[in-house]
């Protein structure tokens, strides 16, 4: 990772810089960088307004006019409206993206650093200044338009230090910009979280349209995930449940995992399943349910198997009572892992059928020989609560 990622370049050499961060969930590494590059763009005036704050408080203080607190606001969007295409004088300096995986999927991020001329900006910002002041004295003269032109006057005249920020701006400005980017960066950013960072940064610099857009998003959102948390919260397990209880809770959950797209999720949560009822085999096999909860798990883990990643091998050995697999990428051995680096599930293809081993830890519950002609053999592995093997079932 880039040092400019964590740390924005000091201002040297006539330059001010500034990073476009992007995190995405559904797009790749060019869509996101391209959104990244965009956020950069909306630095560059998020950093002309917040400085013309400064001024524009410092004239009301001066004068002690809080009347013109509306009026101020109006005057700062006709001169950001009045900007050329910033895109016009800044410079892509370096991009940076990586895929960052989470136990609940994995999300883009991206960052872009674009650097901007002092004396072009401070030139299009006189412009701008100037074309408002303009755009007045084409008005109906009023005293509201007078005090607008008089501000602007005043602003113009300190236009060459309204990008000068001093020690205690830059500080204020860093600060908040950092924690922009702390939160943009976490890995909890998600639905929810970057629609409410957006409103804020909006609600700061005054958008609002923007603030109300991003506003109504994050109320929406936050409405389903309320919705989605009262399902998880039915589907809870507790002490007192029965075996069936907790068996129909987790199938529940792997459910909800697998229609959101958590595969690896919903594929842990259904082995879960499997593993309460053959922790109980013998009871469920004598009340006649162990096959009709084994057709519940099955209906749930096959269709979903390979809507996860894999690694491709050739063969594999024992090492210290464990799997170790061996020549990677080729050969007919397809073994699935987590987030985590954790096996998940293995499946060898030969010209005769193939076989499926499915895992728990580092042991395997249930393997499954399926020929060419149809035919199944079902092996189930039962320990006992300490965890030691009790039996072997088919």
């Amino acid at each position: 990772m880039p040092g400019w990622v964590v740390k924005l370049p000091d201002e040297k050499n006539n330059l001010l810089y500034f990073i476009g961060t992007r995190t995405h969930s559904g797009k790749g590494t060019e869509e996101t960088l391209e959104e990244a590059y965009q956020q950069a763009l909306m630095e560059v005036y998020y950093f002309i307004g917040l400085k013309m704050d400064y001024e524009v408080d410092y004239q009301m203080i001066v004068e002690n006019d809080e009347k013109r607190e509306e009026m101020s606001k109006t005057i700062q969007k006709q001169i950001l409206g009045n900007l050329p295409d910033i895109e016009k004088i800044i410079e892509r300096k370096g991009t940076y993206a990586r895929k960052v995986k989470e136990p609940a999927g994995s999300f883009m991020e991206a960052h872009v650093l674009v650097s901007c001329r002092l004396d072009r900006l401070k030139e299009e910002i006189e412009k701008s200044i100037q074309k408002t002041v303009n755009d007045l004295g084409l008005k109906e003269k009023s005293q509201e338009v007078e005090k607008q032109k008089e501000l602007l006057d005043n602003i113009l005249n300190q236009y060459n230090e309204t990008l000068v920020l001093t020690e205690q701006e830059k500080e204020a400005y860093n600060l908040k910009r950092s924690r922009f980017e702390v939160i943009e960066q976490s890995s909890k950013m998600g639905e929810i979280s970057y629609p409410v960072f957006l409103w804020e940064k909006n609600l700061l610099f005054d958008r609002k349209e923007e603030k109300d857009r991003y506003y109504q998003e994050a109320y929406d959102k936050l409405k389903i995930k309320l919705s989605v948390l009262q399902k998880m919260t039915d589907m809870e397990e507790h002490a007192w449940d029965s075996k069936e209880a907790m068996i129909e809770k987790r199938l529940g959950k792997a459910d909800f995992y697998f229609s959101g797209g958590y595969f690896v999720s919903g594929y842990e949560t259904t082995i879960s399943a499997l593993e309460a009822l053959l922790s109980d085999y013998d009871t469920m096999k004598k009340a006649g349910l162990f096959k009709s909860y084994l057709q519940k798990i099955e209906s749930r883990l096959f269709p979903n198997l390979d809507k996860i990643a894999y690694e491709r091998y050739s063969g594999f050995q024992i090492v210290n009572h464990k799997i170790v697999f061996t020549g990677k990428g080729q050969g007919n051995i397809y073994a699935y892992f987590n987030r985590a680096g954790q096996l998940l599930y293995s499946i060898s293809k030969e010209s005769e059928g193939q076989a499926y081993a499915f895992y728990s830890g580092e042991r395997i519950i249930y393997k499954l020989l399926e020929e060419k002609n149809g035919a199944k053999d079902k092996t189930f592995a039962v320990y006992n609560h300490r965890n030691q093997l009790e039996k072997v079932v088919k």
